[in-house]
């Protein structure tokens, strides 16, 4: 590994915290209540817990139907990157079966049983261009999160609110 491979882990791992913002953001709109407190009452939320927590508010909420779809496809392609996201944090990275590239390892332990993860042949593994496209990926989310804020009148809303 390399200093590039550092880079995508820090940029995929800071891309992966402002899209988890964006929906804390979004649950402040959701209940209406201040921005710090939203980043209070949800600092506590895993990333899975975040996801189904403004996935639950928005489907109890009067929003439109439309809007709820779309906030449920966001959270569901911010999903796919958890596991990357959590491997980049939480793992060691050694080499990959295929050329140049590296894989995620650790010891999982679940009920006194060990469970190798990375090493074995079917294991997620990545080359660095494949890390550059899943970064592009997520920074496409972002933008599509702070966008969605935008369309729905989320973030004029939080502007007005912090400005009072």
């Amino acid at each position: 590994m390399d200093e590039n491979h550092y880079a995508l882990f820090g940029l995929i791992t800071v891309t992966y915290a402002a899209c988890e913002q964006g929906l804390r953001f979004y649950i402040c709109d959701l209940i209406d209540i201040e921005i710090d407190t939203a980043l209070i009452v949800t600092d506590p939320y895993t990333a899975t817990k975040l996801r189904d927590v403004v996935l639950a508010l928005s489907q109890n909420s009067k929003r439109s139907a439309d809007e709820k779809s779309k906030l449920k496809k966001l959270v569901k392609r911010l999903e796919k990157f958890s596991q990357l996201r959590n491997a980049i944090a939480h793992h060691q990275w050694g080499p990959g079966m295929r050329t140049d590239s590296i894989r995620p390892r650790k010891l999982k332990i679940n009920g006194g049983k060990t469970n190798p993860v990375g090493f074995r042949k079917n294991d997620p593994e990545y080359t660095i261009e494949e890390l550059g496209k899943h970064s592009l990926a997520l920074a496409s989310l972002k933008n599509d999160i702070y966008e969605f804020m935008e369309q729905t009148g989320a973030a004029s809303r939080m502007d007005a609110k912090a400005a009072s």
